[in-house]
């Protein structure tokens, strides 16, 4: 048993520009995603150094593929709805639109893949930034390469320490190599002959 629509003219010229306007959001939206995975390879490469362990991987190729394969799914949608408008521009490959249908909702499922993605990779990245600037921190008194990083992530971001700048009081950051460890003023806060203080 079919379930039969009828649908006038208009209902059938309104339903083919809501849609071809739905694929154009969309297509514009697929050049975002493309545009983000870009992004998101540069700016982690740059940081990469920080980031400890953490390898992105295919992340930002991934996206770029899914945001690739959106952008020519719904361009073939947005020409097959906007010649489905009107009675002049209609040919008989109109047959063919359950076809359509079937390919945007794999492009859909697609894009949802992409997300879970996204989900997984963003804690991912967040945990090796985490480790990575608290390996930085503790580095930070004797390779002039990790301060150099944390000065100019520190900088850039208008941000200190994991959390807050409170993390700062937790690591030994200062040399003891340029303290005078035996002054009665430094000693109180040499703790296991690292020095930490709180302010």
């Amino acid at each position: 048993m079919c379930i039969t629509i009828t649908v006038g003219e208009t209902g059938r010229r309104f339903m083919g520009f809501s849609t071809t306007v739905i694929n154009v959001i969309i297509l514009l939206l697929s050049i975002a995603l493309f545009v983000a995975g870009i992004a998101i390879r540069i700016r982690i490469d740059k940081r990469l150094e920080i980031m400890g362990d953490y390898n992105p991987g295919a992340l930002p190729y991934y996206l770029m593929v899914s945001a690739a394969l959106l952008f020519l799914g719904h361009l073939l949608a947005v020409w097959f709805c906007h010649n489905a408008t009107y009675v002049e521009t209609r040919s008989e490959q109109h047959y063919y639109f359950v076809a359509v249908i079937l390919m945007v909702i794999v492009l859909f499922v697609s894009v949802l893949v992409c997300l879970i993605v996204m989900a997984v990779h963003s804690s991912l990245i967040y945990g090796a930034l985490e480790d990575g600037i608290h390996n930085a921190m503790k580095a930070y008194k004797t390779d002039l390469d990790s301060k150099m990083r944390m000065d100019r992530l520190q900088l850039q971001f208008e941000c200190c320490g994991v959390k807050s700048h409170k993390d700062w009081f937790k690591v030994s950051w200062v040399n003891t190599m340029y303290l005078n460890v035996l002054h009665p003023e430094v000693k109180p806060y040499l703790v296991d002959g690292e020095f930490i203080k709180d302010d």
